[in-house]
């Protein structure tokens, strides 16, 4: 038995002929599933707390929707170890799928989903937050600052709907991200990582904790980032004004900032950041409430997926 989570409204709507796509590839190959269509915010979690909370033994759990359905999914996910994940991707941003290589259509996505036997164990990252006490899984990335206060803007922005009619819906961050960078404040925090010394920062632009190489609709802020390597990424700009900021954006939309000044690229287990103002924080690009102190640490294989080579 196959277990569907579907959002048809992804991507202004799109989704839902893709979902037809799916479900002619199901009829074909005479495959018995079950498929549940998301009602509003959250309701992909509660979708994946039931499936997996009452069936018995493996649960094959497939998503067909955006990379915020699939952040929905995994933290509904009551065992990890019993369940084989495949999706579908039909957002606007396509982080996860562009993360693991995926560039076939929807049918063939399906066909492979499938067909395969064995499972890619990727690793998924963990936000921990001090002043409420949450916490979230991440298959992408957490990030505090500017990325997220562009999730934030993001949700209401008129643009990316009219972007994602025209199949534009990634330029979506990076006009948002201009904008931003002149209405956000910068803030002043301490980061330890691992069990090394804290490291002061003054004007943190943003943090981010990478599981994959992009986020924010294809923005590679860790070029050497792996899904499967057992560590996080941290990605943390620091010291430029909004203006200086602007000449230093081209260099991380082209992905060659790796060596330039204001950027801390570091591999590691785990990150605690304090911060002197409360800040909001993304998973996955959900946003969550202002924190002042935040951990992020990295779940080795925790999540099998289908359909993608494990050399990714």
């Amino acid at each position: 038995m196959y277990y569907f989570i579907v959002n048809v409204s992804a991507r202004t709507g799109k989704a839902a002929s893709i979902w037809d796509e799916v479900k002619q590839v199901l009829k074909n190959r005479g495959v018995d599933y079950k498929a549940y269509k998301t009602q509003g915010q959250a309701h992909a979690t509660r979708l994946a707390r039931e499936i997996t909370s009452r069936t018995e033994g493996e649960t094959t759990l497939i998503v067909v929707g955006g990379d915020g359905t699939i952040n929905e999914v995994i933290n509904g996910i009551c065992d990890f170890s019993k369940v084989r994940f495949g999706f579908i991707p039909t957002g606007s941003g396509n982080d996860l799928g562009r993360g693991l290589g995926i560039s076939v259509s929807p049918k063939e996505m399906m066909e492979r989903i499938l067909d395969d036997k064995e499972c890619m164990e990727m690793d998924l990252g963990l936000v921990t937050m001090a002043d409420t006490g949450a916490s979230r899984y991440f298959a992408i990335s957490s990030g505090i600052g500017l990325d997220a206060y562009v999730c934030e803007k993001s949700l209401t922005s008129k643009a990316k709907k009219v972007l994602n009619s025209m199949g534009l819906g990634k330029l979506t961050y990076v006009l948002l991200t201009l904008c931003s960078l002149f209405s956000m404040h910068k803030a002043k925090l301490s980061v330890t990582v691992d069990d090394e010394k804290p490291v002061v920062i003054n004007q943190m632009i943003f943090a981010a904790a990478m599981n994959h190489v992009y986020e924010g609709g294809g923005v590679p802020m860790v070029p050497a980032a792996k899904a499967d390597d057992g560590y996080l990424s941290m990605c943390m700009v620091y010291g430029y004004n909004s203006i200086t900021a602007l000449f230093a954006l081209p260099s991380l939309l082209a992905g060659k900032h790796q060596k330039k000044k204001g950027f801390w690229l570091v591999n590691c287990k785990k990150c605690v950041i304090s911060i002197d103002k409360p800040m909001t924080v993304h998973t996955d690009g959900e946003v969550t409430l202002n924190e002042t102190k935040v951990t992020f640490s990295i779940l080795p294989g925790a999540l099998k997926i289908l359909g993608v080579s494990s050399e990714k």
